[in-house]
């Protein structure tokens, strides 16, 4: 990857420019020598194709046509003839580039650092209702790396205080959120309050939720170690100058994530 001008490191988070881009990196994923880049808004051209060429110019593009669900696929699967519908894609040879767009759900890019295996994830409340994390540590497994080798980046999301929902969207988490813990919808629902997961909001029939926290949770509670996770705490929705957001703005443009397989 060639370097551009760092505008600011912060909190294991680096901002990079480079010709006309501005994109952030987790210095986890940097530490470990992963080609990785959360976009903004600023690129006049926001397509892979062209973002490759500033970021990593030697991997191949792989993306799908995202729909909320906990659809997994290999890097090889994608784009034969045309993009296929999936919300996280898994490398399975060296030096391909694994692309995800997002406007407010969470953008996350896993590394194995043992084999160079890497992972994107799209995972809204939707995706995060289904288990889309457990089923990629499950899949990501049975491709022989193992959790303790994994390094997660959670990339730029909408924030709680600006992602209020509906209670059932809260049921539907709440049913889901003890994953191999098998959590009582009580507890579950004790705990994400405990957690921060969810608030409280001036509404009574809705609350606010903070789908970071949550997926981080889902991280814990499936065994990945907090030294493990990076994650990025800039709001989609608040920071409107480098995002877009759709809950702001009911737009349809996006920012897309990259991270490249790399053998080791």
């Amino acid at each position: 990857m060639s370097k551009g001008e760092i505008l600011t490191e912060r909190k294991g988070w680096r901002w990079v420019k480079k010709n006309e881009l501005i994109y952030i990196q987790s210095l986890l994923l940097l530490e470990n020598n992963f080609n990785h880049a959360f976009f903004t808004r600023i690129p006049i051209y926001n397509e892979p194709k062209y973002l490759k060429n500033e970021v990593n110019k030697s991997s191949t593009i792989h993306f799908c046509i995202q729909n909320h669900g906990k659809e997994i696929v290999m890097a090889s699967q994608t784009n034969i003839p045309f993009p296929i519908q999936a919300d996280c894609i898994l490398s399975d040879e060296n030096n391909q580039g694994l692309w995800i767009y997002t406007a407010d759900c969470i953008p996350i890019l896993l590394g194995d650092k043992k084999s160079g295996n890497v992972a994107a994830i799209h995972a809204g409340w939707k995706g995060l209702s289904k288990n889309i994390i457990r089923e990629a540590l499950i899949k990501i497994e049975q491709l022989g790396c193992k959790r303790k080798d994994l390094i997660i980046a959670l990339g730029p999301a909408i924030s709680g205080s600006n992602y209020q929902v509906e209670l059932d969207v809260m049921t539907c988490l709440y049913n889901n959120f003890g994953g191999r813990s098998n959590f009582s919808k009580e507890k579950s629902k004790e705990s994400m309050f405990a957690m921060g997961c969810i608030q409280n909001d001036k509404s009574s029939n809705k609350v606010l939720l903070d789908i970071r926290t949550f997926a981080y949770n889902q991280l814990i509670l499936e065994h990945i170690k907090d030294f493990q996770i990076s994650i990025n705490n800039d709001c989609t929705f608040n920071e409107t100058k480098f995002f877009s957001s759709w809950r702001r703005d009911q737009t349809k443009e996006r920012q897309w994530s990259c991270i490249a397989s790399s053998k080791r």
